[in-house]
């Protein structure tokens, strides 16, 4: 009866690690359009036609949820803050516009200048907003920092 026990113990440990394995990839799984990876192919003066091709999308908001972009202080601290995405169109500083891809891994900003070429790229990280049972479980294990 004792092996029993042991081998029934087993076997509800290792399904309850693999559903919070399977609960974490699911957590952290990319849905969206926006082809980040493509992110190093934006060069000065490519079109926005050229843009779009390389990220897969015009630009807009594909997150699928509430995101968070983690911002990291001097001193080592380190905090998320929400990002919240109104419009997908800015002007910018120098006199253009700055188009913006926002996605579950972050937000692309693209400046073109009056011509419509690019002169400049930003990629600020972020993440979908956790659950609160995954924010727990983050902070229990030490790893929301």
């Amino acid at each position: 009866m004792n092996k029993r026990r042991g081998r029934l113990f087993l076997g509800v440990l290792t399904l309850g690690l693999a559903v919070l394995v399977a609960l974490g990839i699911y957590q952290t799984r990319d849905r969206g359009r926006i082809r980040y990876e493509n992110l190093d192919k934006i060069a000065a003066g490519m079109s926005m036609a050229e843009v779009e091709r390389i990220l897969g999308c015009p630009p807009g908001n594909y997150a699928s949820g509430p995101l968070q972009q983690k911002l990291v202080a001097a001193d080592g601290e380190s905090v998320y803050i929400s990002l919240d995405f109104s419009r997908s169109e800015f002007p910018a500083m120098r006199g253009g516009t700055i188009f913006v891809w926002l996605g579950d891994r972050g937000e692309i900003g693209v400046e073109f200048d009056e011509e419509g070429t690019v002169i400049g790229k930003e990629y600020h990280k972020g993440r979908r907003v956790p659950a609160a049972w995954w924010q727990y479980l983050e902070k229990k294990l030490g790893f929301d920092s």
